[in-house]
This record gives structure tokens, sequence and C-alpha cells, in this order.
């Protein structure tokens, strides 16, 4: 009996600790339409700024990550909520344009 009052105590201390802690972490909020655009237009920049003078992105497995590289900034470019919204990557108004046939180019002469 004395074992299990005891048993019981712990088990009440740490519910108590517990929820102390759970009352004292600060709560988490989902980011803004505005910080996850910002987020994904820095990291279109860095993409950018990772492609190879021959158009290709990597120094290993170029040829996929050309591809998935090429692929995301195509997206980027017809993408309305978070990209540009336009009807074509090869748009003069997409500023990454030269960077999707580059890629494009170097997928096409492999």
């Amino acid at each position: 009996m004395k074992n299990e009052k005891k048993g019981i105590g712990i088990f009440i201390a740490a519910i108590l600790a517990i929820s102390a802690f759970a009352a004292m972490s600060p709560m988490a909020s989902a980011a803004t339409q505005e910080e996850i655009k910002n987020a994904i237009d820095r990291g279109i920049e860095w993409l950018v700024a990772q492609q190879n003078d021959d158009g290709s992105w990597g120094v290993v497995d170029t040829v996929g990550k050309t591809g998935l590289a090429v692929k995301k900034l195509e997206h980027h470019a017809v993408d309305c909520k978070y990209g540009y919204c336009l009807d074509s990557p090869f748009n003069p108004a997409y500023p990454y344009a030269e960077n999707v046939s580059r890629g494009l180019d170097y997928l096409f002469a492999i």
C-alpha cells in the first residue's frame, strides 16, 4: 500500500511537471503567405546562383540535378500562387527564362 501511494505521488508529480512545461512553451504559428512567398523567392535565387556555366547544376549526377532544377524554375514561372503566373517559362517577363533555356540546352546536348 505504501509503495502504491508513492507510485501515485510520483505519477502526479510527473504530470504536473509536464503540464507546467507545456504551459510555458511558446505557441507556434504558421507562416504567412507573404513569408512563404519570400522563402520560395530566396530559394529560387539560390538555385539560379548554383547553375554552372554550361547550363547544368551540380558536379556529379548533373543530368538529374539539372532536370529537377529546370522543372522547378519552369513551375515557378507558371505558378499563380507563389510564382509569376506567366503563360510560359520562356516568357521574357520571367527573370529566369535564360536559366531555363540554358538548362534545357545542356540536357538536349548530352
